[in-house]
């Protein structure tokens, strides 16, 4: 949409009045690298069969409201300012619905964490919520759908060295759920302290611990590291601040845990993104487990051993053994997290169209609407 350098009323107008052929209204470029993943594995597949009224990818636009402006909106309120652009994509959706071209768009916008009980973890949709040609996604957000650890499975063996990869894939499939479920209490704690902005990408592999059964945060390197981030002075926070959502996330962990919540029903309830990233950062979390078994070293050694060893050479160990895990492992630490995620969106894609089982979500509803005939 950026090339055709539209206002907001002028798009309108264009896949309103005028457009000729399936148009897909998403929010952002994630969005829309997913559905066009999906659109052509489900194209390739169904050419194969011979599949009557099968998906065209060649016949199909995905638009990303991303590339609006903003301030554009006309709107009473400030709807669209809240809600960003998801309140885009329903704005269009609301606007759109009498138009003479409306039954050949589709929209497609977060769920975020709507029908959702929070207090009782529960979900009250447990599905796709269908408003016409709206569809909510599942969970949070597009990036949900990939919380499985069957998909991760395969999607990591590529990213990492194969005697490694047998090693750690057995103790991060012991600690999946324990992952979604940090996962879920980092993404609610950020909720509650209104820092998802501010603080959703900072939980690196290097804050979080895991053993044979459970995922750990590093509270006080946390403080340190979260107290002293760089950045625009709005996404700042003081050590009280971070006090806070340390709080936060000890609670909705205890309460998840307690509760012995089902995965099916967190998975879809956490952050789309913090999930994506604390799901990869545990991988590494758990690589860096195995190292250090490797090496029989141990963090934080008894009292008997820190009076043989002094901190400092603790300390330079440490950093030995993460050098030399990183270079041996340069894909899965050096790569970024975006790139990894786009080998899972493959994987995930590939498993969707050729399951008969309904073993993989995906967001069935839009592509059952772009099969329908234009108008």
């Amino acid at each position: 949409m950026s090339d055709w350098g539209y206002l907001p009323n002028e798009y309108e107008i264009a896949i309103g009045e005028i457009s000729h052929r399936k148009r897909l209204i998403v929010e952002g470029p994630t969005d829309k690298n997913v559905f066009k993943t999906l659109l052509c594995q489900f194209d390739e597949y169904e050419n194969e069969l011979s599949t009557q009224n099968k998906i065209n990818e060649d016949n199909i636009d995905i638009d990303c409201v991303e590339d609006l402006p903003q301030n554009d909106f006309n709107l009473n309120g400030c709807t669209i300012n809240q809600n960003g652009n998801r309140g885009k994509v329903e704005y269009l959706h609301e606007t759109l619905q009498n138009s003479p071209k409306h039954n050949n768009l589709v929209f497609f916008a977060d769920r975020e964490f709507r029908e959702f009980n929070l207090d009782k973890i529960q979900d009250y949709l447990n599905g796709h919520k269908v408003k016409g040609s709206l569809v909510w996604s599942r969970g949070h957000s597009i990036e949900n759908y990939l919380f499985d650890f069957n998909i991760l499975r395969q999607s990591l063996r590529g990213l990492t060295k194969d005697q490694l990869y047998d090693k750690n894939i057995q103790n991060y499939e012991k600690l999946f759920y324990n992952t979604i479920r940090f996962a879920t209490a980092i993404s609610l704690a950020l909720k509650d302290c209104e820092k998802i902005q501010a603080l959703e990408d900072k939980f690196n592999w290097d804050l979080i611990d895991v053993d044979d059964s459970e995922v750990i945060l590093n509270v006080e390197e946390c403080k340190i590291r979260l107290k002293n981030q760089q950045g625009s002075a709005k996404n700042r926070i003081s050590l009280e601040d971070v006090e806070k959502v340390i709080a936060s996330f000890k609670n909705w962990y205890i309460k998840l845990k307690k509760n012995a919540i089902e995965i099916n029903t967190i998975r879809w309830i956490c952050h789309g993104h913090i999930g994506a990233k604390i799901i990869i950062e545990v991988y590494r979390a758990c690589i860096k487990y195995t190292y250090y078994k490797n090496h029989d070293f141990k963090e934080k050694p008894n009292n008997t051993e820190v009076k043989n060893q002094i901190e400092e050479d603790l300390k330079k160990r440490k950093r030995d053994i993460e050098k030399e895990m990183k270079n041996e492992n340069p894909i899965i630490f050096k790569q970024k997290n975006k790139d990894m995620w786009k080998i899972l969106i493959n994987y995930w894609a590939s498993k969707v169209v050729s399951d008969k089982n309904n073993k993989y979500p995906y967001p069935k509803e839009i592509i059952d609407k772009l099969r329908d005939k234009l108008r």
